[in-house]
């Protein structure tokens, strides 16, 4: 059947490759429409329930997009000095004319408020730094070292660490949002270079989700312009060297090219919008190309250096290989689609793109690959194909000597992997997802000592009616909650409106210090917030932390830098003490940037989980049909599955900890590992059939026909994926060292565990 399909091929040849032509041409124009989002909003899309809950608490109480500076003394001097207050006081005005920067919060504008005779006087707790006079400055230094609502959150406990906090707003009608980012980061490196400058004593950083939005795009540009292309290059040379042909490597360089860009030109058409995960689909599939094309050049190559006519040694190369190519691209894609059961819109995205170069790859190495291989001058040399032979032949006899023991073996390798795999701890740090020695990283251990971190969980608490937020039940409700925070381990800070209240009370009462409480009536609460808001100077009103009816305040707390499950438990902790100590209406299980992503991070490794097991299952039912036997179907599993536990499990003692990049793996690593069984397979499974040879010499048989297509793919993909391990950004650089383990396990797997399995099974027959 083979044999007249590829008959059938080649006589049509001139028809398909025109045609082939006509598709290219139309998918690629695609390539105009493209689309790219980074957005937080587009990982999670407009429908998912913490994607609707952050956007509510946004429209409630402003924006939650954070920028910070931090001015820290070297030496651990005070910073409550007349020249850093000074320097801090510039930098504030700045930073309030950096376009899409809406509010800054910092020491010397915090609007303090105290009493003068039966009124409250509010004004920046700083003005004019450089003329302060001694009395002035102690004051100063006294309420910044003792007020709750400045402590870890505006200056550190030594008052050794001065900070700002800018609060941007971004408007997709004026450009890319990404970009608008990207800009208000260059202004505030800009600010910190000069004061680097000024103040060499002084060290300086820049944090807060602007920011790592914008560093992050950054490297991921970076890694598209240099540490891509360096894949490329060190997988195309490999290849080069080891078919020793730079011809046929040029041959699948350049299919596996026009793979790629008609998939994204399809993709473009079906409306799919790029992101930095789904963005990897290219390089997924010109490994998959890569891999089609090396096992039908490689045979080609034999059959013509041992001097068979170029178009006899192709159809006997596509004799051999069109079954399991077919095969291999029908699980493949498969493996890929079951990716849609994934919360996360660019996983999905992911997966379909990959799908569709799949059936595209499939469909040029039958049309493309051929054509070139024919118009292309080939030489004869035989050196290194020799050689690779030689190797599959050694590995051949050593596992037809020892199946008992090699089958005993890499079971109890794969258990022992299988266990440490299971102590990997789900994390998703944001503010980590970039290597030391790069500023932004540094810049959080900064922050994280200083101000014990820039993680935060949000509150809206609901007094349950207009206006009721001051009344006394609900603000003695508010002081005792914040009072417990206070005492939490992990949190370092809470702000909280009850602070405010309570200090207006103290104000109204000629600043004693006994009055600083819960105001006895509503009525004096009312009073009392709404003098104070007359007296605030526009952009420091309290919009951001009451609603507009005045029914709800916001709560923020403080938090280091922490693992998904510990946060997770933090947040159950807290809405334990909600339910017992509050009335229902102030009951809020808390949101923000890093709650959610923590959440996705083990929603999504339950859908990878998911979705790798039915990938299996699917590939698994799809062998046992084609391949006309539940037995070998079945036999597939343990060199499908066992290299993703190997990569998991190696990954426990390199790292311990999974985050979003990785719990992709598994999904991605099953439809590149699945290739190399299914050609194994399809080998012995023709010489047992076609040949009538027993097992040992079928063993024998596949190795010589896919040994060496299987060593040259994954010395090439291994290398190639090892080359991400140089990015600065640990998405790319952790994922590239895991699935070069992986697709290394999987060669192992397949020389060692796949043929002793089918020695043992199928001995007697």
């Amino acid at each position: 059947m083979e044999s007249s399909i590829v008959n059938r091929i080649f006589s049509h040849r001139g028809l398909l490759l025109t045609l082939s032509f006509l598709f290219i041409a139309a998918a690629s124009s695609g390539l105009q429409h493209i689309k790219f989002d980074g957005s937080t909003e587009f990982f999670f899309g407009e429908q998912h329930p913490n994607m609707v809950l952050w956007r509510q608490f946004s429209d409630t109480y402003g924006s939650a997009n954070r920028a910070l500076i931090m001015l820290k003394s070297k030496n651990g001097d005070s910073l409550l000095e007349t020249q850093y207050l000074a320097a801090m006081e510039e930098t504030t005005h700045q930073l309030e004319q950096i376009p899409f920067i809406i509010r800054v919060d910092s020491l010397t504008n915090y609007q303090y408020s105290r009493s003068v005779g039966d009124d409250i006087f509010v004004a920046p707790l700083v003005e004019d730094a450089t003329q302060l006079s001694a009395e002035a400055l102690q004051h100063i230094q006294s309420v910044a070292l003792t007020d709750p609502a400045l402590q870890k959150r505006l200056i550190s406990v030594q008052g050794d660490t001065l900070v700002a906090v800018m609060t941007g707003a971004f408007n997709k009608e004026l450009g890319e949002v990404e970009l608008q980012k990207l800009e208000v980061a260059a202004d505030l490196y800009a600010i910190r270079d000069d004061l680097r400058q000024r103040f060499p004593e002084l060290d300086v950083y820049i944090n807060g989700n602007i920011v790592g939005n914008a560093v992050t795009m950054k490297i991921a540009m970076d890694d598209i312009q240099l540490y891509i292309p360096l894949m490329y290059l060190i997988i195309y040379s490999l290849l080069a060297l080891l078919l020793r042909s730079v011809v046929a490597m040029l041959t699948i360089a350049v299919t596996a090219t026009i793979c790629t860009v008609s998939s994204l030109g399809i993709a473009s058409w079906l409306g799919i919008t790029l992101s930095p995960l789904s963005l990897s689909s290219a390089s997924i599939i010109v490994i998959t190309t890569v891999a089609h094309c090396v096992h039908i050049v490689i045979a080609y190559l034999e059959s013509f250096r041992v001097g068979n006519t170029k178009v006899d040694a192709l159809k006997e190369s596509y004799r051999i290989n069109l079954q399991p190519i077919f095969f291999t691209s029908l699980t493949t894609a498969l493996g890929f689609l079951s990716m849609n059961i994934s919360e996360m819109q660019p996983a999905r995205d992911l997966g379909n793109i990959v799908a569709i170069g799949v059936v595209i790859s499939f469909i040029f190495s039958l049309t493309l690959l051929p054509s070139f291989l024919l118009i292309m001058p080939i030489n004869k040399r035989m050196k290194n194909a020799s050689k690779l032979h030689q190797f599959s032949d050694v590995i051949c006899q050593f596992v037809i000597r020892h199946p008992t023991k090699l089958l005993l073996s890499s079971f109890m390798v794969a258990a022992v992997l299988a266990a440490l795999a299971s102590t990997n701890i789900v994390t998703e740090r944001m503010t980590e997802n970039i290597k030391y020695p790069h500023p932004f990283r540094t810049s959080v251990d900064a922050f994280d000592e200083k101000l014990g971190g820039v993680y935060t969980i949000q509150y809206s608490l609901q007094s349950g009616e207009s206006s009721g937020i001051s009344e006394p039940e609900y603000l003695s409700h508010l002081e005792a909650f914040s009072s417990w925070l206070r005492q939490q381990d992990n949190i370092s800070n809470v702000y909280a409106y009850s602070d405010i209240i309570k200090r207006l009370n103290r104000n109204m009462h000629g600043d004693d210090e006994a009055f600083f409480k819960i105001p006895a009536s509503r009525e004096l609460a009312a009073q009392y917030l709404l003098m104070y808001e007359f007296s605030l100077p526009a952009g420091q009103d309290l919009n951001n932390q009451i609603s507009q009816d005045r029914s709800s305040t916001r709560m923020i707390i403080s938090i280091p830098t922490m693992d998904a499950v510990t946060l997770i438990a933090l947040q159950e902790k807290i809405y334990q003490w909600q339910q017992q100590n509050l009335p229902k209406t102030m009951q809020d299980y808390g949101t923000s940037s890093a709650a959610m992503w923590s959440h996705l991070s083990i929603n999504v490794l339950n859908n990878s989980l998911l979705s790798a097991f039915t990938a299996l299952f699917l590939i698994s039912m799809v062998l046992m049909g084609i391949l006309r036997s539940f037995k070998y179907g079945l036999i597939s599993l343990a060199p499908n599955m066992l290299p993703g536990i190997a990569g998991f499990g190696f990954w426990a003692l390199y790292s311990g900890e999974i985050n979003l990049a990785l719990m992709s793996v598994l999904s991605i690593t099953i439809g590149i590992v699945v290739d190399d069984t299914v050609h194994f397979l399809s080998k012995y499974i023709r010489a047992r059939k076609e040949q009538g040879l027993d097992a040992e010499k079928a063993v024998a048989y596949a190795f010589k026909q896919v040994g060496p297509a299987i060593t040259v793919t994954t010395i090439v993909l291994v290398a190639g994926f090892g080359s991400l391990s140089m990015s600065p950004f640990l998405a790319n650089s952790n994922m590239g060292i895991i699935i070069a383990v992986i697709i290394c396990a999987a060669l192992l797997y397949d020389f060692f565990l796949l043929p002793a399995l089918l020695l043992v099974v199928d001995k007697k027959k």
